[in-house]
């Protein structure tokens, strides 16, 4: 069984991101929160320009990819960095 619980990591956004600056995602109606969220994880880090950092106890915030903290996060040597999946092969 494969775990997708991750700790002290980071998830930099997909080398073929369209955007240089993070964007909210388009609000949609008749979904759960967790819907939403699971959303936002799966095609922020390909689409919308956010990485997701993992802390030691596994809790998850957001950093625009334009940030201070998302530069200082994606060169922390402490961190296991993980690349978002491209969404398209090339």
């Amino acid at each position: 069984m494969y775990a997708t619980n991750y700790f002290n990591s980071f998830i930099t956004v997909a080398d073929d991101c369209p955007v240089s600056v993070a964007i909210v995602p388009p609000q949609k109606t008749n979904k759960t929160a967790t819907n939403i969220v699971y959303e936002m994880i799966k095609k922020l880090t390909k689409r919308y320009g956010w990485g997701i950092h993992f802390d030691a106890e596994g809790k998850v915030a957001l950093y625009a990819v334009e940030s201070e903290e998302y530069n200082h996060l994606s060169q922390n040597k402490n961190l296991k960095m993980l690349k978002a999946m491209r969404s398209k092969k090339g």
